[in-house]
């Protein structure tokens, strides 16, 4: 019964946190998805368009990264996109030279800095018939 005075502080904290409106204790951030990639490989003027589908479970605003790798084997990273909406589909063009067999591996990111886990796509590129 002594310490009973130390525990007093605790309680208030619990029972001003439960009343509506009053500031409630910090939840966990969940990363993001795995990023969906969907293309159909055609190379444009500016590219090859890609749409990118990320979920966040909080809502948190998301950013994605994808790293290409050609048939020459020799990867390249795009940057970290700018952020959008979870939920959101977004399309990125991104300078795939040469044709053939890509994959591609994409991370996401949220506002939080969780990330989430990568992502496999294989696209083919080829130039649209004319």
């Amino acid at each position: 019964m002594k310490n009973l005075h130390k525990l007093f502080p605790i309680a208030i904290i619990l029972i001003l946190t439960a009343l509506p409106g009053c500031a409630q204790l910090p939840m966990e951030n969940e990363p993001p998805s795995a990023p969906v990639l969907t293309s159909d490989g055609l190379v444009g003027p500016f590219g090859v368009e890609v749409s990118v589908l990320v979920d966040d479970s909080d809502g948190d605003m998301v950013t994605v990264q994808i790293q290409a790798t050609p048939p020459s084997g020799v990867p390249q990273t795009f940057s970290w996109t700018s952020f959008f909406a979870s939920g959101q589909e977004e399309v990125f063009l991104l300078n795939l030279n040469p044709v053939g067999s890509w994959n591609l591996v994409a991370k996401a990111r949220d506002e939080a800095d969780e990330e989430s886990v990568s992502s496999t796509t294989s696209l083919t590129v080829a130039l649209p018939l004319k």
